[in-house]
């Protein structure tokens, strides 16, 4: 595994793990999966065909304005997505939480 490699693949479980949390449906983690490789596979196909200039092993080179606006992307889907969510799920963890406490007091 490539060193440089490690973090964006802990951070993308963790975003995976996230949308599963939120949603409770793994349909949301495996298109987002789907739309990674999609969009990587395309990347790459048009770094070959000549069309961009993309290096895959490269690791010196990051365009600070397309990584701040993907961040930014990202941070205000994510609560799009958290917002518009179902709170059943949040209700059946707060009564667990509930009724754990119920039985603390005793």
């Amino acid at each position: 595994m490539q060193f440089y490699g490690f973090l964006p693949r802990v951070f993308l479980g963790a975003l995976f793990g996230y949308l599963y949390l939120y949603s409770g449906s793994l349909l949301y983690p495996i298109l987002a999966h789907i739309f990674n490789n999609g969009l990587t596979v395309i990347v790459i196909y048009l770094s070959n065909q000549g069309i961009i200039d993309f290096d895959l092993e490269s690791t010196d080179t990051v365009s600070y304005p397309a990584a701040i606006l993907g961040l930014l992307v990202l941070i205000v889907g994510f609560f799009y997505f958290k917002k518009n969510q179902s709170t059943e799920r949040c209700t059946v963890g707060s009564r667990y939480l509930r009724i754990k406490t119920k039985f603390e007091q005793r």
